[in-house]
Parts: structure tokens; C-alpha cells; sequence
């Protein structure tokens, strides 16, 4: 309180020492007016400004080729806590925040809500219990459990199903031994358990179940479906409203989450890893960082219709050079984590953070384009704080734990010399996930946003406030010369960047981003649609999972999400995707359940399944789409792959799901092909084909030359009927006794890869010798 001290001692000397005359003018309304106003801004020039941004972000889990979503996140974190998150803050007269929308969330959203998104979860929610075939039932098993063990622990009936789920996988049980009422319950419950406060206090259908709680009806589960398909129209809307009450500011991110630095110029990494390898083909498009600025700043103002303030960068990921993509929009402000205000004030020889933590407070800019873009950074220890670690405190404790904390911030500004705090008041930037820490919280966070809102808002010396309006109020802050690139991990880019994985990503998106440049599609929906995949595949999620630093359940699902994204690309430019987007970048994963050869096989090779004898010892894998998690189509066009020798062939049998004829009729488009890759990595596709005008089948062979194809003489035989069958001479494929060659089959519509054999991975077979029935026999 020591300017007010000092105000209140100069208004009592003045008094004293002023006429009779003049102390009578003090009794003047308008004098007194301008005193008190001199009082309140004296008062509020003490108290600590709090700034709170909630960032809600999902990755692009639309296949914007198939038109289709291959992972239900957005519509269950929708009902669960977008919603929420700002009904509790409008719940508390006089509280403030800062919600962050990504774009790709955004989009989604939108789809969403106008009912023109679908997942897989979705349909087999929707889908009659007693319809489920075999394959949906076991993705209901694995799959439908996706959420907390504290929600799940909530629900007596929903506890009992993992119990027995958890059994069933351990081999403990049979999937037969689940019911159709299970089923329809474990449908039910799963949805339930993804419904927030908000839904749960307001909707009666949703209340009902929840007093249900099991024995649950076709026509109560379509209920809760159009239920929740009402509430996620009312999220934007209610942002929306906020926004132009004045409670929230509202703010974006690059559009697809790209780390804009590394997008720009991929020589950002080495300015905070000096020692990093970089990938051999991405360099950087400064066209495309400008692009998801561009745009995720244009769908923010028709989702939202209020000025766009702030910006934050996708893993609070910055550099100089990319400063003035926002400054050129009018952007005022963006935000980052300490780390990069150590590392600025490093690079700039001020004082460092570490001796004066106290700056970390006060606002800060750097010039770009000619403009000032204020940076706030965020204190790590506050926000990792709510993140990680009230979850599993009572709420009004933690709540007096975050209190005392922003008290000893309060003291050590208090003892700050100089006029830094007498010129702009102290800002604190409470940065987080505003989505994934309430499911560890209990009630979802509720009862402890609540009591942060409520509390802070009436402790005299703390005032929310948002950023935009801090800004304008007190302007931009102190100059930085620059600012040092990174991100608010480790305050680098490694997690990104620099191991195999995430350099191969990198390449990836290299290849197809030069190939659209190269041949764009010519119609504009397929060009756009390609762009749109180019720039969802630069998102940040991709490599946040590549690499050695993160791991999770559904870790292959993204993986194989982010080659679909590419794949697109050349699809859409009518070229067929390279082969290495059929294997998955993540190196460790799940082991495929492949039944080797265990003796030679001479098959006929007419398409008919001629004798029971003629496959057995024939190495065996079954395609399960369900095991593969959200990501790939529940029904299947191939089921089973056959694959042996004898001493000169290779032997290959596919099983179908329908009519294989009517695949290969020679005008749907489809094509089937087998690719074997050799020890040396060279690689053949044998394709099977029938004319236009249908009669024989007959074999195509290519060898992959410079990124495509060339057509070489066939060799070998193809039959087709009821299951497709081929014979391709070793000779033809240049392989020798004991060569581990690679397998895979696949099938495509229009260059369009619409299912693999197996998915995201190759069977390794290793071509016999003379020996090997000897080493295969036994008793």
C-alpha cells in the first residue's frame, strides 16, 4: 500500500497548508469527484492481477477424404467441459478468464453441432444392441471404457462391466458371456459418464438415467443421444455471449496446432538446440505458418463475431520471426511460458529471471513489423499447480494453497526496487489445458473452479482481469529485444523435433506438401480438401507421440491418423500414396497376431476354396478392425490372409467379407494389390485386375522407381471366385533362400487407399530353403 500511503500523506499536507478558501473548494462535488477517482486508482494499483486462459484444443480427427471422424474427443469433451467450463465461470458475479479455441476444435465442432459429424462411436452407440455382430461387440470391449476409473467408479453397474471386461481380456472369460442387455448398458453408460454438470442438472432425460443407473432401453439410449445432440449447438453460443458481456475474452491458436516456428523456418530449432538433427526434406513454408494464422483468425470471427485480441501459440511455441505473422493481423497479444522469458532476457543481457524473478510479472513486447506484440508468460509453477496437483486436494484447501502462493508473488513484488510496478501494475498468467484435468478432480473440477472464481473475486488485493483488456488499459508493457525461440516444454522444441520419428513426420509432410504444389487437383473442392490435409498433418499431435517422451493407449490410432492425413493429400492430386504411409512411424506398439507357415503348400491357384488340405500350413492373419481401436472402420471388406511357398513360390490367398467379383469388376475403381518389400528395401506391387469388359484375371507387376512405379513383365498366376488367389515366382521378386521379405496387402478405389492387410503394419515371412520342413516338424 505504499503509493496510497504516499497519496493520502500528500492530500492531508495539502489540505493543511491551503487557505480557508480553498479548503471549501475540496467540498466541491466535482473536485471531490476527481479525488476519490485518484483514491480508487491509487487502491487498484496495489492488487495483483490474475489471468487466467483455458485453452480447449483437439486434434483434426476428421478424414476430410472419407468425409468421416475416426475419433469421438471432441463431441465428449463438449458435453463434459467446454460447456462447463464457462458456465462456472459466469456462475461467479464479477470473474473473468480467457478462453482459448483452436481452430481445428472450432471446425469441429461446428460439424458437431449442425449434426454433420459422425464417429464410431457415435453409430455403434446408436446401433441396436441385439444388432451388434461379433467385431462391434469387441470394440464395445475395448473401447467403450475410455474414461476415468473415478466417473466409472461412480456407477455400481459400470464398475461390474470392466470387472468382467477386464477378465475377458485377461483370457479369464469368453466375450460370449456378455448379454445384450450388457451391451445396451455399457452403451448407455459410457455416454452418461462423458455428460457434464451442466447436462446432468438440466436435461430430464439425462437426469433419469442417472437415477436408472442400469436395466437401460433401446428408446431410453436414443433419448440421451438426442439429448446431448441438443446441448452441443448451446457451447459456441454461450462463449459467444460471454464475449460480448465482457466476462471472457476470447482468443485462438494457429489453426491445425502447428508449431508455427518450425513451419516457418525449421532452423528455429536450433536456436534452443544447437546440436539438434534436423529432418533431411522439411525446411520450413513461411506461406503455410501464415496460412494457419489466417485462417484459424478467419473462423474465429464467424464462429465468434468479437474482435480477436490475443493469440496462443500452439504449445506456447514462439519466435522472433514469427511475431509479426500476428502483428500484420491486428493480433495484440500473445503468451508463452517463463522458460522463454528466461531465455530472452539471456539473449538480450538484461537481468536474468533467476535473480529477478519479479519481471516474470510485468508485461513485456517485442516489435515486429514495425508494431509492438505484448507477451505474456506464464508462471510454470501456479499453472502446472491446478494441472497436476489439486486434483487430489479438497477444494477449499487448494484453493487457500493457490492464495498463498499468489500472497508470496504479491511480497516479492511489494520488495522490488525501482519503478517497474509504479508504471504498470503486476500481471500473473495462470496458462493450462482446460479440458483434460477435471476428470482427476472431483465433481469434474466444479466445486474447485468455484471456489478459485469466488474467492479470488472477493480478496481485495487480487483482480481478475483479461489479457486484451490489460493490454489496452495499460499498453504493451517493457520492449524485449527479442524473443528467444521454444515452447513451454523445456522451453525447446525436442518433443517435436530431433528423434527419428518426428524427423520422418517432418519428411513426410515434405513429400506431399511439394507434390500439391507440383500437380494441384484441378477442381477447387479436391484442392481444398488436399490443403486442408496437408495443413492438418503439420498439427503439433502428430510428434507429440513420435519419439521416446509420451505414450498412451491410442497411440498407433494417431499415428495412423497422421499418415491418413498425407495419404490424402496424394490421393486427392491422383497419385497413389507412397507404400512407407502404410507402416507406421511409431517403432514400438502391439504385436501382430500372425500364425507363420509351418510347412509347404501347393495350392491350386483358381479363386475356389478346392480342398480343405490345399491351405493348411499356410501362415494365417485375421483381419480385427475392432482391435485396432477408433480409428479404422468397424466392417471390413477383406477377412482373412492366407500366405505360403513351396521352394519357387510365394503363395497368397484372400478371404472376403463380400463378393470379391464385385470388387474386381473392372469399373468400380477398386484395385487389389500385393506389395513385398525385400531385404535391400526395394519394393514390388503385384496387382490383380480384370478388363473392362470383364472375363480372366490376370497379374500386373511394377518395381517402385523415384517415388512411383514402373511396369514390369508379369510373371505368375492369379485366380479369382470366391476368395482371391495368387502365385508369384521368388524368382520374379529377386529374393534368395532365408531373405526376410515384407508383406501387405491392400485396397484401393480411385488411388485411394481404403483398407490394408494388416492395418498399419507388414507381416515379415522369410523366404524357405531346402530345410525347412526339418526345422518346421515336430512330434
Amino acid at each position: 500500500m505504499r503509493s496510497l500511503r504516499r497519496l493520502g500523506e500528500r492530500l492531508s499536507l495539502a489540505r493543511n497548508r491551503c487557505s480557508g478558501r480553498m479548503r471549501n473548494q475540496l467540498r466541491r462535488p466535482k473536485l471531490r469527484d476527481m479525488i476519490l477517482r485518484a483514491l480508487r486508482r491509487a487502491v487498484r494499483s496495489e492488487k495483483v492481477r490474475v489471468a487466467f486462459l483455458w485453452h480447449f484444443h483437439q486434434p483434426m480427427y476428421k478424414d476430410f477424404l472419407a468425409d468421416e471422424y475416426v475419433m469421438p474427443w471432441v463431441r465428449l469433451h463438449a458435453l463434459k467441459d467446454y460447456y462447463d467450463m464457462g458456465a462456472i465461470m459466469a456462475s461467479v458475479d464479477g470473474a473473468r478468464a480467457t478462453f482459448n479455441f483452436v481452430g481445428s476444435l472450432l471446425l469441429q465442432l461446428d460439424d458437431y453441432a449442425n449434426g454433420q459429424a459422425n464417429d464410431v462411436f457415435l453409430r455403434l452407440t446408436a446401433k441396436p444392441a441385439d444388432s451388434l455382430d461379433e467385431t462391434e461387440r469387441q470394440f464395445l470391449l475395448e473401447n467403450f471404457f475410455s474414461v476415468s476409473n473415478k466417473v466409472i467408479a461412480g456407477y455400481p453397474r459400470y464398475s461390474e462391466l470392466l470387472t468382467r471386461r477386464n477378465a475377458t481380456l485377461r483370457g479369464q472369460r469368453p466375450a460370449s458371456s456378455f448379454s445384450k442387455s450388457d451391451f445396451l448398458d455399457l452403451q448407455v453408460l459410457f455416454n452418461l459418464a462423458w455428460s457434464g454438470n451442466t447436462l446432468r442438472r438440466e436435461s430430464p432425460v439425462v437426469k433419469a438415467l442417472e437415477e436408472k443407473r442400469s436395466g437401460f432401453t433401446e428408446d431410453e439410449k436414443l433419448a440421451l443421444l438426442d439429448a446431448q445432440q441438443s446441448f452441443l449447438s448451446r457451447v459456441t453460443s454461450l462463449y459467444r455471449k460471454l464475449a460480448s458481456d465482457g466476462a471472457a475474452e476470447l482468443s485462438t491458436t494457429p489453426f491445425f496446432h502447428p508449431i508455427l516456428p518450425l513451419i516457418a523456418n525449421v532452423g528455429n530449432a536450433r536456436e534452443c538446440m544447437p546440436n539438434v538433427v534436423l529432418p533431411s526434406k522439411w525446411s520450413g513454408s513461411i506461406r503455410d505458418a501464415k496460412r494457419q494464422v489466417h485462417d484459424a483468425a478467419k473462423l474465429f470471427a464467424d464462429q465468434f463475431g468479437v474482435p480477436l485480441r490475443g493469440m496462443w501459440p500452439a504449445e506456447g511455441s514462439v519466435s522472433q520471426d514469427t511475431c509479426g505473422i500476428y502483428t500484420k493481423l491486428g493480433i495484440k497479444w500473445i503468451a508463452t511460458d517463463e522458460a522463454i522469458l528466461s531465455k530472452s532476457l539471456s539473449q538480450g543481457k538484461l537481468q536474468s529471471l533467476e535473480r529477478n524473478r519479479a519481471q516474470l510479472y510485468a508485461p513485456h513486447f517485442v516489435k515486429a513489423g514495425g508494431r509492438p506484440l505484448s507477451v505474456f508468460f506464464r508462471d510454470h509453477e501456479l499453472s502446472d499447480t491446478i494441472g497436476f496437483v489439486y486434483s487430489s486436494w479438497k477444494a477449499d484447501e487448494a484453493v487457500s494453497d493457490f492464495l498463498r502462493k499468489l500472497s508470496g508473488i504479491r511480497d516479492l513484488i511489494s520488495g522490488t526496487s525501482g519503478s517497474r510496478f509504479d508504471r504498470t501494475p503486476p500481471i500473473v498468467s495462470v496458462i493450462l489445458d482446460g479440458e483434460n484435468a477435471w476428470q482427476h478432480y472431483a465433481d469434474n473440477g466444479e466445486p474447485f473452479l468455484r471456489e478459485l472464481y469466488s474467492r479470488l473475486v472477493r480478496t481485495e488485493w487480487v483482480e481478475l482481469v483479461r489479457f486484451g483488456d490489460y493490454v489496452e488499459e495499460f499498453g504493451p508493457g517493457e520492449q524485449l529485444p527479442s524473443l528467444a525461440a521454444g515452447s513451454w516444454i523445456r522451453g525447446d522444441f525436442s518433443i517435436w523435433i530431433g528423434h527419428p520419428e518426428d524427423n520422418q513426420a517432418w519428411d513426410y509432410v515434405a513429400e506431399a506438401r511439394e507434390a500439391l504444389v507440383k500437380s494441384p487437383p484441378s477442381d477447387a473442392n479436391s484442392k481444398q480438401l488436399a490443403w486442408q490435409s496437408l495443413f492438418a498433418a503439420e498439427g503439433s499431435d502428430w510428434n507429440w507421440w513420435f519419439g521416446d517422451d509420451h505414450s498412451c493407449d491410442n497411440i498407433l490410432q494417431f499415428d495412423h491418423l497422421f499418415r491418413k492425413h498425407i495419404a490424402n493429400v496424394f490421393s486427392l492430386i491422383g497419385r497413389e500414396p507412397p507404400f512407407d504411409l502404410s507402416v507406421p512411424i511409431k517403432k514400438s506398439g502391439p504385436m501382430l497376431a500372425v500364425q507363420q507357415p509351418t510347412q509347404f503348400i501347393g495350392p491350386v491357384i483358381d479363386g475356389k476354396d478346392t480342398t480343405y488340405f490345399e491351405w493348411v500350413g499356410a501362415g494365417v492373419f485375421e483381419q480385427q478392425s475392432a482391435g485396432h481401436g477408433a480409428m479404422h472402420q468397424v466392417a471390413t471388406i477383406a477377412k482373412k490372409l492366407y500366405f505360403g511357398f513351396d521352394l519357387e513360390n510365394l503363395f497368397i490367398r484372400v478371404d472376403f467379407a463380400q463378393d470379391v467379383a464385385s470388387i474386381l469388376d473392372g469399373r468400380s475403381g477398386h484395385e487389389i494389390a500385393v506389395y513385398v518389400t525385400l531385404p535391400s528395401q526395394r519394393r514390388a506391387k503385384i496387382v490383380a485386375e480384370r478388363g473392362d469388359r470383364g472375363g480372366s484375371y490376370s497379374l500386373r507387376m511394377f518395381w517402385q522407381n523415384d517415388g512411383g512405379w514402373k511396369q514390369v513383365e508379369a510373371r505368375g498366376s492369379v485366380g479369382v471366385d470366391r476368395v482371391l488367389e495368387m502365385a508369384i515366382p521368388f524368382e520374379a521378386l529377386g529374393c534368395a533362400a532365408h531373405d526376410k521379405i515384407m508383406l501387405a496387402v491392400k485396397i484401393t478405389r480411385n488411388h485411394r487407399v481404403i483398407e490394408s492387410i494388416p492395418e498399419g503394419s507388414l507381416i515379415e515371412v522369410t523366404v524357405p530353403g531346402p530345410e525347412f520342413e526339418q526345422e518346421e516338424w515336430c512330434v
